[in-house]
């Protein structure tokens, strides 16, 4: 056997093979749910809906009114007149059945500002013209209404508003104390027609520290003064 030789030349790379065939994975397992997203901006407030049918009449009355003098003097009470040909409203007494009120009460705290706010729980609403569903009152008849509402304030300062067909009445405002709750309250007497809708509103997310809980209620409340 001869000695080894030298390397040789290198030699010239070779032709490109066929592509292979690949193929999937197997499918791996769900992960675990992600933290829920930022809420979005609240929604524009829908059109108002049109008025309700009006009620039937009520009973027709007797035609006078007694108002009693003191009992324990000669003075005697005299009979007013009562107007045969007005609305059955005005024929006499408004009873229960016939004139509308309401209270509504807040059961969560800090509702968003800029629309009215939907006391959602009614402890009385007769005449059902209050909507807790929209926090609106709309008045069954025309006549002259007072409203009242009372607010506990917590976190921020609060700023409402008592509002007419979109246009302010009446403005609260209380500036907010740290470690404190704070009480806010306001009313007004207001002459409304037949389908004019009253509401409490937030004007500002500036002030908006509306507080209210199971046992440390917000209010709203509405009544009928007389009919006109």
């Amino acid at each position: 056997m001869g000695p080894q030789g030298g390397h040789g030349q290198k030699g010239e790379s070779g032709l490109t093979g066929p592509p292979g065939l690949g193929k999937f994975g197997e499918k791996g397992i769900i992960g675990p749910q992600g933290p829920p997203g930022k809420a979005g901006p609240s929604g524009l407030n829908g059109n108002n809906g049109a008025p309700g049918l009006p009620g039937p009449p009520g009973p027709p009355g007797n035609g006078q009114a007694v108002s009693a003098g003191p009992s324990d003097s000669q003075l005697e009470g005299d009979e007013v007149p009562g107007d045969r040909k007005g609305p059955a409203y005005s024929q006499g007494p408004l009873s229960a059945s016939v004139a509308p009120a309401f209270t509504a009460i807040l059961t969560t705290p800090f509702p968003p500002s800029a629309m009215p706010i939907k006391f959602d729980r009614t402890l009385y609403n007769g005449q059902n013209a209050y909507s807790p569903t929209t926090g609106m009152f709309t008045a069954p008849l025309s006549g002259v209404f007072y409203f009242a509402y009372h607010m506990h304030v917590k976190g921020t300062s609060l700023w409402v508003a008592l509002y007419k067909n979109n246009v302010p009445a009446t403005y609260t405002y209380d500036e907010y104390k740290k470690g404190y709750m704070d009480q806010a309250s306001g009313s007004a007497v207001l002459e409304l027609k037949e389908g004019d809708q009253v509401w409490v509103q937030m004007p500002s997310d500036q002030a908006n520290g509306l507080y209210s809980t199971e046992y440390i209620h917000s209010s709203f409340s509405g009544f009928l003064l007389c009919p006109t």
